[in-house]
């Protein structure tokens, strides 16, 4: 029994000093000192059943890291760091020493531990990024590992950041393209969908020549059809009044503002003049013609 008191009191005893070791380094990422002490203190995460707060306890059961956070989870192995879910409802990270180190800015826990990852793993800041929107504006923007904002929210809508660093995002005017992780585009917002956007993006990283695929786009200012190319510049200039998807084969029905349906190839020539009354007719003739 005094052996088991002595070692608590050890115990209690060595905790502080290691965390007056860690307060004093220029940072709160992990250490060889507070490694050690992850390993010597073994904290476990529980809930306080009076307040219903979580917060984190030693192999004797002794609250280390007071109940405060509305949710929490586990300290990840090797560490020192946990997910905890703050006053403001979002997710953020803390060291052993009760101190942030990734800001609570995320909306779920294992989005936390990813960027926990990122930066045991030493990599740079805004290599890895997580889309996330911005609960005062309804906006979307990129958060870097430290939960800071790394792209500020200025999207209507967006999706994921690629393993290449690329990302599909819609524009306050309400049209899709794509940026990469430095926030340039490198896709016009030009296209209709997300997946148009994606699609051009798949297109200009294979190296594909500009104009061998082409997306068919209304253009909102005069309602008239065109071809956009994997840029999202018009390839193929909006002036049909209705018009079909660019084939495999480079051809397309059209049908032009006199009201006749023709088609054209991907250079925007008429291969089938438009003196068709349905677009199906101009189909059937294509593919006499190919095949």
């Amino acid at each position: 029994m005094k052996r088991c008191i002595t070692l608590i009191i050890s115990m209690l005893v060595l905790f502080p000093a290691f965390a007056s070791t860690a307060e004093q380094s220029s940072n709160n990422e992990l250490t060889l000192d507070n490694t050690a002490t992850q390993k010597l203190i073994n904290l476990t995460v529980k809930e306080d059943p009076k307040t219903g707060l979580y917060g984190y306890i030693n192999s004797f059961g002794i609250w280390v890291i007071k109940p405060q956070y509305k949710d929490a989870n586990a300290f990840l192995n090797d560490t020192g760091m946990a997910p905890v879910k703050m006053d403001n409802g979002r997710w953020g990270a803390i060291n052993l020493f009760n101190k942030i180190v990734i800001e609570p800015n995320f909306d779920y826990a294992h989005k936390v531990e990813s960027a926990i990852r990122s930066i045991f793993k030493g990599r740079l800041p805004g290599l890895d990024l997580w889309l996330m929107e911005d609960s005062a504006t309804g906006l979307y923007g990129y958060l870097d590992y430290r939960g800071n904002w790394y792209i500020a929210p200025q999207y209507v809508d967006a999706e994921s950041m690629d393993d290449d660093g690329y990302a599909i995002v819609k524009v306050v005017g309400g049209s899709w393209g794509a940026i990469n992780r430095k926030n340039e585009i490198v896709v016009l917002p030009n296209f209709s969908y997300s997946h148009q956007a994606s699609g051009a993006l798949s297109s200009l990283l294979k190296g594909r020549l500009p104009g061998l695929d082409l997306w068919l786009m209304e253009d909102s200012a005069t309602g008239l059809y065109g071809y956009l190319d994997h840029y999202g510049n018009w390839h193929i200039a909006p002036q049909f009044k209705d018009a079909e998807t660019m084939s495999d084969d480079g051809y397309a029905a059209v049908k032009v503002v006199e009201g006749q349906w023709g088609a054209i190839n991907r250079n925007g020539e008429m291969v089938i003049m438009p003196n068709f009354d349905y677009a199906h007719q101009v189909n059937s003739a294509l593919s006499e013609i190919l095949h």
